[in-house]
């Protein structure tokens, strides 16, 4: 088979498959792409299934502790309730997929955390195999797929964020789905039918704000490119595009109404606090050298850091292209308008957490789309290599030159070994807390905590307050309000256990606090969050 050969756009059948290639070809590619999967969905299920203690530290942060907290409760009857307050602070869609779960094993609190993490590989899975997918509309080499597959494979960024027991595999998987169809739709076809794709598209990437809200930012995105690539034909486009956020909004509506009959609210709160508390941080000082330029820096050192293997990766195949630049074959060139979305959602999110929610501590997590947009742009890159005018040998060796830098790349990277090779370090991670506070105090006792999802989740006979306002709106208020000791008070919290760092914040956000309010119990020996020591205090009444 020629590697360069020319391959129909998504959805399409090629009329010349069977004539060049017959089902020798097809039977090859389902062998090599079913391989990969494998391979990827294997690597990942190693890691998930590891003893939980040994991932905990590495991968889970406390947020997956409380949405499954949330989940256990709906499962229970107590609806989206944290502490007996209703919230609407998580990500609905993940949240609710694990209610089945719960309801069928009440009473255990690992197996749970396992079908989660499974869950979470499968979709990563499917996500591999749609961004193959997307490949084709470029290229139909298995040199290619291969290549791309094993950035992805082996990228210890991608498989410490699918085994992190929250909705960000998920929401990866619905994106390149929802940009898979755009590239699809975005073609010229029977106008009686365009309207109806579009409202298709909306209600696809509807699913992935719900989600996950900020997957809105990938919406805006396609309907930028949308109108702009189609300018000349405005109102037909306008349609297309309305037609779209009518689907997204049709797909979040039982959401919207879900959230206002508890919460009276349809933004989330957890998306607030975590803003506040950034803020906070620097003494409300939100000048450029106090708050943004750092801000800014910490995402693009995320951004570099979490990403290294691909932009290497996409550097030298820069290089490449441009040494071959005399060379390039245009007339099998595909269009480059298919990435636009993507880099604007990548723009977008970036601009969204580094200039206005910040949070640099979620930026791992909140920064992770631009690394599936990186990954893509590298499989165009890679097609690019294609279109060079020089022998097919001297196409593959590129290709592969480019591909084992960016594998060496992964496979020397010491998180991708302690994946796999970690034990029980007890300096990181929050389950040790939750397991430690439910062995710790008699049942009924209420507990306050800042980072209180594994707290709540494993100390299930306590009552654990919210006191970051990440879901509790009334934590929330009063910490603007600067009287979270009285919420304490209300909350009628016995204890509170935190990090130095919390400690000051709660003081600095009650403006009446007196040091006779808390007395300091001990330094909780034994264990660590993030090097971070965790102190137990009594709240005196």
């Amino acid at each position: 088979m020629q590697e360069d050969e020319s391959v129909p756009l998504i959805g399409e059948v090629h009329k010349d498959m069977s004539a060049k290639t017959g089902g020798t070809w097809i039977r090859r590619r389902v062998i090599v792409i079913g391989t990969l999967l494998f391979l990827n969905i294997a690597l990942r299920l190693i890691v998930a299934w590891r003893p939980l203690q040994y991932i905990d530290g590495l991968a889970i942060p406390d947020d997956a502790y409380i949405s499954l907290h949330l989940s256990r409760n709906i499962a229970a009857g107590l609806g989206p309730s944290y502490a007996g307050e209703y919230t609407n602070g998580y990500q609905p869609l993940y949240v609710f997929l694990m209610v089945p779960v719960f309801a069928v094993l009440q009473n255990d609190l690992i197996s749970p955390i396992r079908i989660s993490l499974t869950l979470a590989c499968l979709v990563d899975t499917l996500t591999l195999w749609l961004i193959l997918r997307l490949l084709r509309y470029w290229t139909s080499s298995l040199l290619a797929a291969g290549v791309l597959a094993y950035a992805w494979i082996f990228s210890p960024y991608v498989i410490v964020t699918t085994v992190n027991g929250l909705e960000t595999a998920i929401v990866s998987c619905i994106v390149v789905w929802g940009w898979c169809l755009y590239a699809e739709y975005s073609r010229p076809s029977d106008p009686e039918h365009r309207l109806g794709r579009w409202f298709t598209l909306g209600l696809i990437l509807g699913l992935a704000i719900f989600a996950r809200i900020d997957v809105c930012l990938f919406l805006f995105a396609v309907a930028m490119t949308h109108l702009i690539a189609e300018r000349k034909d405005f109102r037909r486009t306008t349609k297309e595009v309305l037609m779209m956020c009518a689907g997204a909004f049709l797909a979040n509506l039982p959401w919207f109404i879900y959230s206002l009959y508890y919460t009276g609210q349809v933004f989330p709160v957890s998306g607030k606090a975590v803003r506040f508390m950034s803020i906070a941080g620097v003494s409300f000082r939100t000048s450029l050298s106090a708050l943004y330029l750092p801000s800014l820096n910490s995402g693009v050192l995320t951004v570099l850091a979490r990403n290294r293997s691909t932009l290497i990766a996409l550097a030298v195949n820069a290089i490449l292209l441009w040494i071959f630049s005399n060379r390039m074959a245009t007339n099998r060139s595909r269009s480059v308008r298919v990435l636009f979305p993507g880099w604007l959602f990548a723009l977008f999110i970036f601009e969204a957490y580094s200039l206005y929610i910040f949070g640099p501590w979620f930026y791992p997590r909140y920064l992770y789309p631009v690394c599936v947009v990186l990954i893509v742009t590298f499989g165009w890159t890679i097609s690019r290599l294609f279109a060079v005018n020089v022998t097919p040998g001297g196409r593959m060796t590129a290709v592969i030159f480019v591909g084992m830098i960016c594998l060496a790349v992964n496979l020397v990277d010491p998180e991708l070994r302690r994946l796999f090779n970690s034990t029980d370090d007890r300096e990181l991670g929050y389950m040790n807390l939750g397991v430690w506070a439910s062995k710790s105090f008699p049942p009924g006792t209420v507990l306050g905590g800042f980072q209180s999802g594994a707290l709540g989740y494993f100390a299930e006979n306590m009552s654990v307050v919210n006191l970051d306002g990440v879901v509790s709106r009334s934590c929330y208020d009063a910490l603007v309000e600067r009287r979270a000791m009285d919420f304490i008070r209300q909350r009628k919290v016995q204890f509170v256990l935190g990090w130095e760092i919390n400690i000051r914040f709660l003081i600095q956000q009650s403006e009446t606090y007196d040091p006779e309010d808390m007395t300091v119990v001990k330094e909780i020996e034994g264990f660590r969050s993030w090097r971070r020591k965790w102190y137990l205090l009594r709240v005196n009444y």
